[in-house]
């Protein structure tokens, strides 16, 4: 099963360890920095799922789904719960069936542009 399959498997069941288990042990996340702060890194796993866990706990929840698929990437459009209206997309690098790198972007054209899609 593709790192795709997996993922879109794993948003319908909201299996939080299913998407914890396609990355890579050393994923690299680079999110949307707030204005006049550094972007924020989390570079393995564990720092990934502990970012994930913070933002479930402060209530900020969302319905991903995998919007475009590339070769070695995924475009995903988080929905976010507690922001309706809010643009954010993650654009996934796969390698080796293991997401090795997220990078948020603020626009579904920008995500779309970084993973070669537009």
């Amino acid at each position: 099963m593709s790192v795709g399959e997996r993922l879109r498997a794993a948003f319908a069941r909201d299996d939080f360890e299913e998407m914890i288990a396609v990355l890579d042990p050393d994923v690299v996340w680079l999110s949307c920095p707030e204005p006049g702060e550094e972007t924020p890194i989390c570079r393995n796993r564990a720092e990934v799922r502990d970012m994930f866990e913070w933002h479930i706990a402060e209530g900020r929840r969302a319905l991903p789904e995998i919007v475009a698929e590339g070769p070695g990437t995924i475009v995903v459009e988080m929905k976010l719960r507690a922001a309706p209206g809010e643009d954010l997309h993650q654009v996934l690098s796969v390698r080796n069936d293991r997401v090795v790198r997220i990078q948020d972007c603020a626009h579904r054209e920008s995500a779309m542009i970084r993973a070669g899609l537009a």
